[in-house]
């Protein structure tokens, strides 16, 4: 399962490429409607790539270790 990141990641890839069409061939008004979905998806990747590092476990070392591993 792909997790909402991710997804919202591919909707950029494909509102991008979309945009990049619509802008070739001069379909200016279908354009900025697509112009204004990309905004939000990327808004929203944002939203979900901060929340996501916020809700990480975090490491009290800061080293990248397992704090619960043992040192043997």
């Amino acid at each position: 399962m792909q997790s909402p990141v991710n997804i919202a990641r591919e909707a950029e890839s494909h509102l991008a490429k979309a945009l990049a069409l619509l802008d070739e061939r001069e379909f200016l008004v279908d354009a900025a409607f697509v112009q204004s979905a990309l905004d939000r998806v990327r808004d929203t990747v944002k939203v979900l790539e901060s929340t996501a590092e916020a809700t990480a476990p975090q490491n009290p070392n800061g080293n990248g270790a397992d704090p619960d591993a043992c040192d043997v």
